[in-house]
């Protein structure tokens, strides 16, 4: 992805913002920002149910660092080297060479265009570097904050789908 991510080097975004690979490492920093915003990210996001202790932060992270799904790549978001969020390239569909950009951002990160910035410099890696011909970002349709972001980023609205997160308002598609 980008020269140092094996070696787990950060990439900074900005003098505020910086990337690095999501670790294990990270899972009580992760477990603690998800805490402090459960209420906000169980909107959208399935998974903060059922992650409610290191344990369950340290599989969370597992799944995906651990996915072996061709050039997928999972970051720490730090806004002034401070855990925020997670950014993920979900890793290429091989028949339609797509790729998903997934991402959450913990309340006090949000506000500060991290996801925007981060993008502007990653887009162009997987462009150059990967093997994605297409980049998707799927959004729940009333997270109007999430689909902002992935039209800045240059998605454009393709289909709607319906999503099987029991945990989420069956009534709104991806």
């Amino acid at each position: 992805m980008y020269q140092g991510y094996e070696q787990h080097q950060a990439l900074q975004i900005t003098e505020r913002i910086s990337i690095e690979p999501l670790l294990t490492k990270h899972a009580s920093t992760l477990l603690s920002v998800v805490n402090e915003s459960r209420e906000s990210l169980s909107q959208y996001l399935p998974w903060t149910d059922w992650v409610t202790n290191r344990r369950e932060a340290v599989a969370y992270i597992s799944q995906r660092i651990n996915s072996n799904a061709l050039d997928a790549y999972w970051f720490a978001i730090n806004l002034n080297q401070e855990f925020v969020g997670v950014l993920g390239i979900k890793g290429i569909e091989t028949q339609s060479k797509a790729t998903e950009i997934g991402y959450w951002l913990a309340e006090k990160g949000r506000g500060h265009q991290i996801i925007d910035l981060v993008l502007m410099s990653l887009v162009p890696l997987i462009r150059e570097r990967g093997n994605a011909k297409v980049i998707q970002f799927h959004c729940m349709e009333d997270n109007i904050p999430s689909i902002k972001i992935a039209e800045r980023a240059g998605a454009t609205l393709k289909e709607y789908i319906d999503h099987d997160f029991e945990m989420l308002d069956a009534s709104q598609r991806l």
